[in-house]
């Protein structure tokens, strides 16, 4: 069980309030999808910076909407 699994079972259990991504300035060519068969998930963004290293984004669930 890898940190991307982790993450979509709190994703599906409603656990949620904030998510925070780097995206990593490497070409990996293969990994584990952050969210399996995501059908629809509202996000606020509500930061994003620029790193030597790639970008960090942060993202809010948005209140009120269903969770999937």
């Amino acid at each position: 069980m890898g940190g991307a699994d982790v993450a979509d079972q709190f994703l599906r259990a409603d656990r949620v309030d904030e998510l925070r991504l780097r995206i990593a300035t490497v070409i990996l060519g293969a990994g584990t999808p952050l969210r399996k068969n995501l059908s629809h998930v509202e996000l606020v963004q509500t930061d994003v910076a620029s790193t030597p290293h790639g970008i960090r984004a942060t993202y809010s669930m948005r209140s009120g909407e269903p969770r999937v």
